[in-house]
């Protein structure tokens, strides 16, 4: 396989399959790195801000619970705890979950609309 990728890679001057098996490897070796230390970075956002009991719901609030944001997707239960109950922009948002600020507010305008068609449909379900 080594010799194919030699073939179909035209670099600046001659690599020889060791280089090219090294480079294979050290890319591999990267993105393996960064999908572990994604993952470990989102495990870490789940803890600070998807704990329902951190976010207590105003008195008056008593059509939204936790069986509703539990429909939810992560991303749109952690969007709309930390705007509602967090009280941040979507800026601030955006910045504590990696995402742009228009898509904190595409992901919140679609997950409020689910959590309308949740609240008002008659068994809940979608």
């Amino acid at each position: 396989m080594i010799a194919h990728i030699d073939q179909l890679v035209p670099l600046r001057g001659q690599r020889t399959p060791d280089q090219i098996a090294s480079f294979v490897l050290g890319c591999s070796r990267t993105m393996a790195r960064d999908l572990k230390r994604r993952e470990w970075r989102r495990e870490q956002r789940r803890e600070a801000f998807m704990v329902l009991d951190t976010f207590e719901a105003p008195a008056d609030d008593t059509t939204l619970d936790a069986d509703h944001l539990a429909r939810l997707a992560e991303r749109e239960r952690m969007v709309v705890l930390l705007t509602l109950y967090g009280e941040k922009t979507a800026t601030e948002v955006g910045v504590e979950l990696g995402v742009k600020e228009g898509n904190v507010r595409v992901i919140r305008h679609r997950a409020i609309e689910r959590l309308r068609t949740c609240m008002t449909s008659r068994d809940g379900v979608q």
